[in-house]
């Protein structure tokens, strides 16, 4: 092979897994919240999807409920619902996507209420 092929190669494969991983970092235009978890909620991510949202995705942190909304009313593309509580917070994102936090949150498979903070990122698309 071609030297000036293979190093074609090697950086289209080095940008496409820039592309992932940048992917990977926010969902719907959405950015994830910054050291959050998906274990643990993985029921209320699955019941999510099978009640009409093709892209759901949880996370949990153990920061706040306030912490989590002072992170997202940063966000340009993000517009707060409502006025948020010391228990749940709404988010409009860009294209129809909306977010919400809540704590304490309730195991969908397990019934097991957790007081941690978990925050769901859902859209049509």
């Amino acid at each position: 092979m071609k030297p000036h092929l293979l190093m074609l190669m090697i950086l289209a494969a080095c940008c496409a897994g820039i592309e992932a991983h940048a992917d990977a970092e926010s969902v719907a235009g959405i950015p994830l919240y910054p050291g959050a978890s998906s274990s643990g909620v993985e029921s209320s991510q699955k019941m999510l999807k099978d009640s009409g949202y093709p892209t759901a995705v949880c996370r949990r942190t153990k920061d706040s409920v306030a912490q989590v909304v002072t992170f997202y009313r940063g966000q340009k593309q993000m517009q707060i619902l409502g006025e948020p509580s010391k228990d749940n917070a709404s988010f409009a994102g860009p294209a129809g996507a909306s977010m919400s936090i809540n704590s304490p949150w309730v195991d969908t498979q397990t019934l097991v209420s957790s007081k941690d903070t978990m925050i769901c990122i859902v859209a049509r698309k």
